[in-house]
């Protein structure tokens, strides 16, 4: 499992996966940051799951 900050807060996500933690983020990111959801840039999109790949690789392994 990884641990992430959400890409535009200080929350947190674990998950096994990208997929994982995307899924996840997804009630947060209708709740907290629902402007950024209803934009609708396919750009902007597409660097969001670049970033949060990044980070996912980027992220050690939680140590439990």
């Amino acid at each position: 499992m990884k641990t992430i900050t959400c890409l535009d807060c200080e929350e947190r996500f674990t998950g096994a996966t990208p997929e994982e933690i995307m899924e996840a983020m997804m009630p947060h990111y209708m709740d907290v940051h629902s402007d950024l959801m209803n934009e609708g840039d396919d750009g902007l999109r597409d660097g969001w799951f670049v970033e949060l790949n990044q980070r996912f690789d980027e992220a050690p392994l939680d140590l439990i």
